[in-house]
């Protein structure tokens, strides 16, 4: 099981904050103070939520996505679902597997009605 993300939708530190937690660890090198949208990586082929901060997760935390099977997204906000990254999962040079997306019907409304095709 990996976090690779466990932050706020803002993200922690937000940018546009001068709080003294912000402000703190902003400035700090210390990357556990720098979270990133919620996403935990369960195995190889479970991920709950797909958000803008996935992508450069794996990479820093060196997750491959290549077994991954199902995604299961919480709920609508777009830091759980990013509708872009969804249309990275099939552009690899090498054969994935198909991905099953897991969502409430509320969640595919949702995206139907702002015209994106999941």
């Amino acid at each position: 099981m990996i976090f690779l993300g466990t932050g706020a939708a803002e993200c922690f530190p937000d940018p546009f904050c001068s709080c003294p937690a912000c402000t703190k660890a902003l400035l700090s090198t210390d990357r556990k103070l720098k979270r990133r949208r919620s996403s935990l990586l369960l195995n190889q082929k479970n991920l709950i939520d797909f958000g803008p901060d996935v992508m450069h997760a794996c990479g820093e935390y060196s997750c491959s996505l290549a077994k991954l099977e199902n995604v299961f997204i919480t709920h609508s906000h777009e830091d759980h679902l990013d509708i872009w990254n969804i249309g990275f999962m099939q552009m690899a040079i090498t054969k994935t597997n198909p991905i099953s997306l897991y969502m409430s019907k509320n969640i595919v409304k949702k995206f139907l009605t702002r015209r994106i095709i999941l």
